[in-house]
């Protein structure tokens, strides 16, 4: 007997009465994988729900200000069984939105709504004149990037995370590394190193900023004036020789990200405990995330303490 096709309707997201359902429905559907980050995104989403629902002063207009945009996929009944979010993006290939929390109700599945949800966001795009979208999809679950790739998405980079949790041991060593301020006259050699370790497509949604990464004496001092300093370090052999560049990055989120930008004369020894260094300096403060392209150096994260927390493939689509 055929399945008979599920009815709905798609609409842009109301915040007076759809972030309560939305919540439920992105954790029912990412409950695996949801990070401390995705959970802070849900708990937001509940609690503006109960601010407007118990008209607290300010409730709607807070909710209003959080500028969900998106689209929500909703049964005859009324009931939201699929959803979709977009949010700005900028990258190397110009403006665009993210399209991120696609997810449909497991009863639901199956029958063309996030199909109709990605179309919806495409057709948002173009009338503001945005030809790329972008999106992440787990390299565990192949399905959903077969998914995206059947719609036009093109696979650009993947992307692995390691992190090393707060208030771990500290590594108890004996180096002869030693860490210090970048150089400016090592900037052609560091840039080199970067591009190598971060390419372009790996770049647009890991919080980077150029200025963070700038030698100059100078700009550095302005970052630090506007408060947008990160922690810069070299480290370097006996001969004084760049090992590694780090970075650390702080983010208003549950980790801070570390740049991990190796030389190419480092050895594997070396980077890790150039890790494991950085990483008792660091150990009280939140986790520590390093993004690198797919599973690059995977053995060296391994080694100074870090745990991978998630394989991404990042994808595109041009709008015509």
């Amino acid at each position: 007997m055929t399945e008979k096709p599920a009815q709905f309707s798609i609409r842009e997201i109301n915040v007076q009465t759809d972030l309560r359902p939305i919540a439920d429905l992105i954790k029912a559907s990412f409950q695996e994988f949801i990070d401390p980050d995705g959970q802070q995104f849900i708990d937001r989403l509940n609690e503006l729900s109960y601010r407007v629902n118990n008209r607290f002063p300010g409730g709607f207009l807070t909710a209003f200000e959080f500028n969900l945009l998106g689209y929500v996929a909703v049964s005859n009944e009324q009931k939201i069984i699929g959803t979709t979010h977009l949010f700005p993006a900028t990258t190397h290939a110009g403006t665009g939105y993210l399209i991120a929390n696609v997810c449909v109700d497991q009863e639901y599945r199956k029958h063309g709504i996030a199909s109709a949800l990605l179309q919806h966001c495409e057709r948002f795009a173009q009338r503001r004149n945005i030809k790329n979208l972008y999106l992440h999809a787990r390299i565990e679950t192949p399905q959903a990037i077969h998914f995206y790739l059947k719609r036009g998405f093109t696979q650009d980079a993947f992307r692995t995370s390691w992190i090393r949790p707060r208030g771990q041991k500290p590594f108890h060593i004996q180096s002869i590394l030693r860490i210090g301020k970048p150089k400016w006259q090592e900037r052609k050699l560091f840039h080199h190193q970067f591009a190598a370790s971060y390419p372009k497509e790996l770049l647009w949604n890991l919080n980077y900023r150029p200025d963070l990464f700038s030698l100059n004496p100078f700009n550095r001092f302005m970052n630090f004036l506007n408060g947008s300093s990160a922690n810069f370090h070299r480290v370097s052999d006996p001969l004084n020789r760049p090992i590694c560049w780090l970075v650390r990055q702080p983010l208003d989120s549950f980790a801070d990200t570390l740049w991990f930008i190796p030389n190419e004369i480092a050895l594997p020894e070396e980077l890790v405990e150039s890790l494991q260094l950085i990483s008792n300096r660091y150990q009280e403060s939140k986790p520590l995330m390093v993004n690198c392209e797919a599973d690059t150096h995977a053995e060296t994260f391994a080694k100074a303490g870090f745990s991978r927390h998630n394989r991404l493939v990042w994808m595109s689509k041009k709008l015509f």
